[in-house]
C-alpha cells in the first residue's frame, strides 16, 4: 500500500465503516501492517546506527590504546611488543629467554582489548621449537596482566640469587662457601656440571671476561650488574639486578632504522674460548637499557625502573656483582679453592653436560 492509498482509506466516511465490517477489518489489517513496517524500518535503522557507532568507538579505542599485535618498527620479524619482551627478559631473568609465536595465534576483541601469546623457556634446558605458547598477555586499555601455563617455566626471580658483596654485613654468612660444600662438590663424578649463581666483589667487565677465561671449561649465561642508585638500606642483603645475557636462541632481524638509532646493539652468543670483549658487553647492556627507556608506554605497563638504572650507568659506569653459569666440576672445585670469599647459589647439579634437562 502506498501513501496515497493509505490516505484514501483514512478519508472513508465514518458511516461506511460502521456499516461495512469487512471494510473495517481490511482497514485495520492494512493499518497494522503499515505500522509494523514503519516500526521495523525504524528498528533496523537504530540497530545499524548503534552498530556503526560501536564499531567506530571500538576502532577509535583500538587506536587510542596499546596494541601488542601490530607494528614492526624495530625488526623485520617481530612485533614491537615481542622485541621489547625479548630485551626485558634478557635483562631481568638470568635463566630465561622470550620467543615470539606465529602472529595468527594472537587475538583482538575490539575496544582496546587484545590477547598476545609468547613462549618463555629456560636456557639451561632443552628448547623445543614447537611454536606453542606458554605465556599469555591480556591487554585491556593499555593495562596488562599475564598468565603462565607451564609450572616449570615462569617469570620468577630467585630471592638472594645474587648478593652485592660490597654492601653485605660482615656477619652475613648466607650462601658462603663452606668446607662441607667443597667436600660435597669434590665427591661428584668428574663429568658433573653445577648450575650456579656466583656473587663476587664488584668487578669491571674486563675482570669478568678474565674470570670466564680462567674457568673456561664452563658455560656462562648471564652477568649480574651492580647498582649505585639505591637507598643505603636497600643494599643490606640483596636486590634484583639487571644483567647481560650471554646466550640466545633467537636473533631479531633489526630493520635499518633501528640499526641507525642503536648502532651498538648486538646479540651476545659465543661459546668456548671466544669470549666477548668488555666493550662489547658494556655496549650491549647500555643499548638494551636505552631501548626500553625510550618506550615509556611499555615501561609503565611492566612497572620497570629502567630509567634510574640507565642514569646510574651513565653517572657511575658499569660494575658486575655476579655471574650465572653451568660450571664443570673441575672449574667449580678450582674456583672455590681460589675464591672462598665469594658467595654461591647452586640451583642444579647434573651428571654430565650431555644430559637433556
Amino acid at each position: 500500500m502506498n501513501e496515497k492509498e493509505f490516505d484514501d482509506l483514512l478519508k472513508v466516511e465514518e458511516t461506511e465503516l460502521h456499516d461495512d465490517k469487512e471494510l473495517r477489518k481490511k482497514l485495520n489489517r492494512q493499518l497494522n501492517a503499515h505500522i509494523f513496517k514503519r516500526s521495523l524500518i525504524t528498528l533496523i535503522v537504530i540497530v545499524l546506527v548503534v552498530a556503526a557507532s560501536l564499531f567506530g568507538i571500538s576502532k577509535t579505542m583500538d587506536h587510542m590504546y596499546y596494541n601488542p599485535n601490530e607494528k614492526n618498527t624495530f625488526t623485520k620479524d617481530m612485533t614491537d611488543f615481542d622485541f621489547l619482551m625479548y630485551i626485558y627478559t634478557s635483562l631481568y631473568y638470568p635463566e630465561l629467554e622470550y620467543l615470539p609465536v606465529s602472529d595468527d595465534q594472537h587475538e583482538s576483541f575490539g575496544f582496546g582489548h587484545y590477547m598476545h601469546y609468547g613462549k618463555i623457556f629456560d636456557k639451561t634446558k632443552t628448547l623445543y621449537w614447537d611454536n606453542k605458547y606458554n605465556v599469555a598477555f591480556d591487554f585491556k586499555r593499555s593495562k596488562v596482566t599475564q598468565k603462565e601455563f607451564d609450572e616449570d617455566t615462569k617469570y620468577v626471580i630467585h630471592g638472594n640469587q645474587f648478593i652485592d658483596l660490597k654492601h653485605r654485613p660482615k656477619d652475613y654468612e648466607y650462601r658462603n662457601i663452606t668446607d662441607e660444600m667443597r667436600e660435597e662438590i669434590a665427591s661428584l663424578p668428574e663429568s658433573a656440571r653445577i648450575e650456579v649463581s656466583i656473587s663476587f666483589p664488584r668487578k669491571s667487565l674486563e675482570e669478568v671476561v678474565a674470570f670466564m677465561n680462567t674457568y673456561n671449561d664452563s658455560d656462562y649465561y648471564w652477568i649480574a650488574m651492580a647498582r649505585n642508585d639505591l637507598a643505603k638500606e636497600d643494599y643490606r642483603y640483596s636486590y634484583t639486578p639487571c644483567g647481560i645475557s650471554l646466550t640466545h636462541y633467537t636473533y631479531p632481524q633489526l630493520n635499518e632504522a633501528t640499526k641507525k638509532a642503536y648502532p651498538k646493539y648486538q646479540e651476545l652468543n659465543r661459546d668456548g674460548d671466544d669470549r666477548y670483549s668488555a666493550k662489547e658487553l658494556e655496549d650491549s647492556y647500555k643499548t638494551s637499557l636505552e631501548i626500553l627507556a625510550n618506550q615509556s608506554e611499555f615501561v609503565d605497563m611492566m612497572y620497570l625502573d629502567v630509567e634510574s638504572k640507565l642514569e646510574d650507568v651513565k653517572k657511575n659506569g658499569v660494575e658486575a656483582m655476579g655471574i650465572f653459569a653451568d660450571m664443570s666440576k673441575k672449574d667449580m672445585v678450582q674456583f672455590m679453592q681460589e675464591h672462598p670469599e665469594y658467595s654461591v647459589f647452586i640451583s642444579d647439579v647434573s651428571l654430565s653436560k650431555y644430559v637433556n634437562k
